[in-house]
């Protein structure tokens, strides 16, 4: 059954004494019960009126007519899209080409190659790809890779199956340095990342790792 009555004010003689019907809002509110939130009247007619000026508005911004906003918008859309597919593409180059120009300053510590570099201007999902991908390429190596991105610092860590096999952790490690910069982390033996909060440490705290590598080397 459905019931034509709208309960929620003074009821009138006729319905065009409402005026204007807008519905703003519709949805459940129990089982069978559905709530309808709407404005009649001046109110609806005020509503129209700010709707109309906030389109011209926006017409203005996009440098279009309200008739080809949505149109425009769809295009700007697409185009930040791509945009940030290209953005995204080229810090991963970037991060990929910092990582191997470090590659040749990477220091052997109890005869283990390592590698902690910072990526500026990055993001965690960039830093972790990437130490990934280069964990991969460069076998037997462990590394570390920090980014701020003008945000709170991330870490990632890497280490090669050897090293987890001998009871290295990099859940351990990437802990450890998130700690030195107030945050925290962790994960599996082989890879693990971390967020902290003070990024001005993050020599100090990448310093760490060589100390943490000698002192798991004797274990």
């Amino acid at each position: 059954q459905l019931s034509y009555e709208l309960c929620g004010g003074i009821h009138v003689p006729s319905t065009g004494e409402i005026g204007m019907f807008i519905i703003l809002t519709e949805g459940s509110v129990a089982a069978g019960v559905r709530r309808i939130e709407a404005i009649t009247g001046r109110a609806a007619y005020q509503f129209v009126s700010d709707r109309m000026a906030l389109m011209r508005n926006m017409a203005d911004i996009f440098k279009t007519t309200p008739e080809k906003l949505t149109e425009r918008a769809t295009i700007l859309n697409e185009t930040l899209s791509q945009s940030s597919k290209e953005i995204k593409a080229l810090k991963a180059k970037i991060a990929e080409g910092s990582i191997l120009d470090s590659l040749q300053n990477a220091q052997e510590i109890a005869g283990i190659p390592v590698l902690a570099i910072h990526l500026p201007d990055s993001d965690m999902n960039t830093i972790r790809e990437q130490a990934s991908k280069f964990a991969n390429e460069q076998k037997g190596i462990a590394l570390i890779a920090t980014t701020e991105n003008g945000e709170a610092p991330k870490l990632v860590a890497m280490l090669p199956d050897e090293l987890s096999k001998r009871g290295f952790h990099a859940g351990k490690l990437v802990n450890l340095v998130a700690q030195h910069l107030g945050g925290r982390g962790g994960g599996k033996p082989t890879m693990a990342q971390a967020g902290a909060k003070d990024a001005s440490k993050l020599d100090e705290a990448l310093a760490l790792v060589k100390e943490w590598v000698e002192e798991q080397a004797k274990q």
